[in-house]
């Protein structure tokens, strides 16, 4: 999106590169259905559960958070508790995360009542892990699934072989090697006979750097072979010149 407005030609999409459909927006960024974008969400999901589990998190935040999570905002946490039969602590804490909503639970906007539960949790089963710090990694890993998704769009963007402005270019590029192409070749000086010859690589798997590097030199070549042929001419008018003085 900041791409677009800072885009003074008009031609940069404001659109989602994943989708092409969306808008670009913050918010989007977390419920874009697009298949890779989906893909890594679930991934860092998995893994959130993971560090869930390893910690000892109480079971039941623990399938809320993965559930209310894998839902990308079409379920409520309230919903999961009642389908699980949870008790009246959790079903309070379910309320209370729906009020935040589930985009804010992603921005690390969790309700006191999880720090409760998971208190009460650790005192009842006799484990002296501190609470605290439970409560501040499981924000950090929230905030981690969202800062996925951004990575996962930056890559796609930027990516120097497959992103969407390495695209673009590389559009421009092959059009340029089919239009030098298509002049040919004849006429370049001996030394730069070899340029034709070239096998370029795929464009959809590299860079494009070397093909960069044959377009600059085949401009060189083309504008040394046009100034060796001016100064044949200048060499043969003056030729004639002489002979017509003679």
């Amino acid at each position: 999106m900041w791409l677009a407005r800072f885009d003074k030609s008009g031609k940069k999409s404001n659109k989602c590169p994943s989708c092409l459909w969306e808008v670009e927006t913050a918010g989007h960024i977390v419920h874009c259905c697009h298949a890779g974008r989906v893909e890594t969400m679930q991934a860092t999901i998995r893994g959130l559960d993971k560090w869930m589990k390893k910690v000892n998190t109480d079971p039941a935040i623990r399938e809320c958070i993965y559930f209310y999570l894998m839902g990308r905002g079409t379920t409520s946490m309230l919903e999961i508790c009642n389908q699980h039969r949870y008790g009246v602590s959790h079903r309070n804490m379910a309320r209370a995360q729906d009020e935040i909503g589930w985009r804010r639970f992603l921005e690390g906007m969790i309700s006191v009542e999880f720090r409760r539960l998971q208190h009460k949790y650790y005192v009842l089963h006799g484990l002296r892990t501190s609470v605290k710090q439970w409560t501040t990694d499981l924000i950090t890993k929230l905030l981690e699934v969202t800062h996925g998704q951004w990575l996962y769009r930056n890559i796609q963007v930027h990516d120097k072989v497959a992103g969407t402005l390495a695209t673009i270019e590389k559009e421009k590029i092959q059009t340029e090697i089919e239009d030098q192409q298509a002049i040919g070749f004849d006429g370049f000086l001996e030394e730069d006979a070899y340029l034709g010859e070239c096998n370029l690589g795929d464009l959809e798997i590299t860079s494009g750097t070397d093909e960069q590097y044959w377009l600059l030199a085949v401009r060189a070549a083309r504008e040394a072979t046009a100034i060796e042929g001016r100064k044949r001419k200048t060499t043969a008018g003056g030729t004639t010149s002489r002979e017509g003085r003679i």
